[in-house]
């Protein structure tokens, strides 16, 4: 049930109170031992619920809907959401919201999970207006890595997704003195906030090194204006942002044409893009002078 309650007690998977212990079967197959929750198969899970000191754990490549799922934990150095070296698709139905402990990131990413392996989480939306912000504790990223280690790889094609930093972490990509990793853009409305700019939006964690940075679509706010290195389109062409204004709030961005005689910039994907509360959208093109429609809006870039 995708529509499960944010006043949940604790945590749910399929259904299931995580006090139970043990659940599912098969692809299906949960673990709890103590407020973590072992996702022990390929899914799909949904896991709901409102919860402190709690975190979900993979430990198989797997499909997971969170759908209003509510974590905090400011008082335990752990993350909210652990992809530990395992690939991970994630779909958003509802609000949901992680906050993570000291260190940790609001979604762990890291490079070298449990297994030895990288981890990679693919987001996307189940619903249209799906959220997801995580915060990441201090020296953690938003969606990433914990400090000292390289974040794996982070995609997001569909959700209204933010993702903030605590202090030296990047909103997306390494925490404190680890490096980017690999992020690949291609829907959804992102955020991305490095706490304090000190490390940057998307890309490395303070003092890491940089790792590689690809956006092919959505409307992606740099909330300090940094990302590092410099992000590519899909044939490896810098791309630079473009603030598009005069859009109407709750109204999604369905075209982007750019006018004939003009330098083209490639596909670019618009699942789930959304204008924010001041009518804004963020979208990524290559150098150049361009007249272009956004839905109705005919608009100059240079």
């Amino acid at each position: 049930d995708i529509t499960a309650s944010a006043d949940i007690p604790g945590l749910t998977v399929n259904g299931h109170s995580i006090t139970e212990g043990a659940g599912g079967s098969g692809d299906t197959a949960w673990t709890a031992t103590g407020s973590t929750c072992y996702l022990k198969g390929m899914g799909p899970y949904v896991v709901s619920g409102s919860a402190t000191s709690s975190r979900v754990t993979v430990r198989h490549d797997c499909s997971v809907v969170v759908s209003n799922l509510f974590v905090n934990n400011v008082d335990v150095d752990y993350p909210c959401f652990d992809c530990d070296g395992y690939t991970v698709n994630l779909l958003l139905a509802g609000a949901n919201a992680f906050t993570a402990g000291n260190g940790r990131p609001g979604i762990e990413v890291d490079a070298t999970g449990n297994t030895g392996d990288s981890s990679t989480l693919v987001i996307s939306n189940l619903t249209a207006d799906a959220t997801l912000v995580a915060q990441g504790g201090s020296n953690g990223a938003g969606i990433g890595s914990k400090p000292d280690i390289e974040c794996g790889t982070v995609e997001i094609r569909g959700g209204i997704v933010t993702a903030k930093s605590g202090k030296n972490g990047a909103g997306i990509g390494g925490g404190n003195d680890g490096k980017g990793g690999t992020v690949r853009i291609y829907g959804g409305t992102v955020v991305a906030d490095s706490y304090d700019a000190i490390a940057d939006d998307i890309g490395a964690g303070y003092e890491g090194g940089q790792g590689t940075t690809l956006i092919c679509g959505g409307s992606v706010r740099c909330q300090s204006g940094k990302s590092g290195p410099r992000p590519v389109n899909a044939s490896g062409t810098d791309v630079y942002c473009v603030k598009i204004t005069g859009l109407v709030l709750n109204v999604p961005v369905t075209n982007l044409v750019v006018d004939s005689g003009y330098p083209a910039i490639g596909d670019y994907g618009l699942n789930d893009v959304f204008p924010n509360a001041d009518g804004n959208a963020y979208f990524w093109m290559p150098n150049g002078t361009r007249w272009f429609n956004v839905n109705t809006n005919h608009l100059w870039a240079r």
